[in-house]
């Protein structure tokens, strides 16, 4: 479908049959390489979202922030900033800087 459609943001859960998810990941980067990731799991260790980001994620949420931080975490990596759940405090996302995106934009 990513080769089909080229998407702008994929969302990609880790928890999938064959292939998982990390595994997916860069077969869908190479069909799709300007397609923005953003893993959607779970999984709360900061090792898989250091994994998916080592893969080329773009970001990373769990599902407990989901329903707070689902349309937040999409407008940052469909601008190609990166995004990570606050409760996995990751370093680089103690104060995310999120861009202004117009609705029409997206």
């Amino acid at each position: 479908m990513a080769r089909e459609h080229q998407p702008d943001v994929i969302l990609l859960d880790i928890s999938m049959p064959e292939p998982d998810g990390l595994a997916a990941l860069p077969l869908i980067r190479k069909v799709a390489p300007n397609a923005r990731v953003l893993m959607i799991t779970s999984h709360d260790d900061a090792n898989f979202a250091r994994a998916a980001f080592d893969a080329g994620a773009r970001g990373f949420l769990t599902k407990s922030d989901l329903s707070a931080e689902l349309a937040l975490a999409v407008r940052q990596v469909y601008v190609n900033e990166t995004f990570a759940s606050k409760e996995l405090n990751l370093e680089s996302n103690d104060e995310p800087n999120v861009p202004s995106v117009d609705s029409a934009e997206v």
